[in-house]
């Protein structure tokens, strides 16, 4: 009788375990400063977040462009995880706490190679692609190959980047027609890897509203609530060209879910409506130093913060505020099709 009790009892915990590593895969992230984490805390670069005020309202600074939580760590909490994936860089990054998923996220850096010069050392999106090849190793030496293929092929890969190259376009020498394609093929070789590495729900965010910025208002001065409009189409551009590799790679590649996430629209609506939303202020940095809307000068120790973080859209001259991240990643998990296309991440983690 004991034993068949045993038995029981230990059937009963494998379901329940099997159960919740199937309602909570893996999360892989591949970005820029949108989700950094702190990998640039281990890389010769001037672009660091480790210190105060960012991370105020996180409980200490971490390397995070933001007053708390990014956009991904609200997702991350929304789908059950407890502990957010640690950055790929810190030497803690091991063992078994890869089997929850890696943030390979470096902050400045992009799809371009070229686009690191300007700030020193950074994980461009190659190189995370290839970080991500070694954790697909290890996970595959501590749990073994079929396992280790069920797990990358459950996880949620999210990717957001892009955005820098497009602000430094016109440093390129080709056209803008050129530079876009080039751009384009090179993320499409990076998702055709990742697919090669057994990821199947694959969410891309497109280049956010960058025109709406404090950075891009006070270096490109408009008037009072308008935005550039010259980087707006530049950005529509790119984005028109993001979506239809998208489709391409839903058609092509067998048992792809490639997601495509309208960051534009959701900061486009956000900076236009911002009062509905339910801030006061959706054009000024809360934490700033110089410049009409607080855009000329990152944010420092020598920063003046707001009274109210939850009020304003934007922490510093690019970033938002824990509270605009938490707008973004509700669209992500359950936005309809103005927003996520061709399903959202909720409808993705049932598939």
């Amino acid at each position: 009788m004991m034993w068949i009790i045993f038995q029981t009892v230990t059937v009963y915990f494998l379901l329940v375990t099997c159960s919740a590593k199937n309602n909570f895969p893996a999360f892989l992230t591949f970005a820029n400063s949108l989700a950094d984490v702190g990998n640039n805390n281990y890389l010769p670069t001037i672009v660091k977040g480790n210190f105060y005020p960012n991370g105020i309202d996180f409980g200490k600074p971490t390397g995070r462009f933001t007053n708390g939580r990014t956009v991904f760590d609200i997702l991350q909490q929304e789908m059950g995880f407890k502990n957010f994936t640690p950055p790929y860089l810190a030497p803690t990054t091991v063992g078994d706490m890869l089997l929850q998923g890696v943030n390979y996220a470096s902050s400045a850096s992009g799809i371009s190679n070229s686009t690191e010069t300007f700030y020193g050392t950074l994980l461009n999106f190659d190189t995370q692609i290839s970080y991500h090849g070694r954790t697909a190793i290890a996970i595959m030496s501590r749990i073994g190959i079929p396992a280790a293929q069920k797990l990358l092929s459950r996880a949620i890969y999210a990717i957001a980047i892009g955005s820098n190259d497009i602000m430094y376009s016109e440093t390129s020498s080709m056209s803008e027609e050129d530079y876009f394609d080039f751009l384009i093929s090179r993320l499409k070789l990076g998702l055709k890897t990742l697919h090669s590495l057994d990821a199947r729900k694959i969410v891309v965010a497109n280049a956010g509203l960058i025109v709406c910025i404090p950075y891009e208002k006070d270096i490109h001065p408009v008037p009072k609530g308008s935005c550039v409009r010259i980087l707006n189409r530049t950005a529509q551009r790119y984005n028109a060209k993001l979506k239809g590799l998208l489709v391409e790679l839903n058609k092509n590649l067998k048992g792809a879910k490639f997601i495509y996430a309208d960051i534009y629209q959701m900061l486009e609506d956000l900076s236009n409506n911002y009062v509905s939303y339910g801030f006061e202020n959706g054009v000024s940095a809360c934490c700033s130093v110089a410049g009409p809307q607080g855009g000329l000068i990152p944010c420092t120790f020598l920063s003046k913060i707001c009274p109210d973080r939850s009020k304003y859209l934007f922490w510093d001259p690019f970033h938002l505020t824990e509270a605009g991240n938490l707008i973004a990643a509700r669209h992500m998990m359950d936005g309809n099709s103005t927003y996520m296309s061709p399903m959202n991440i909720r409808q993705l983690l049932q598939v």
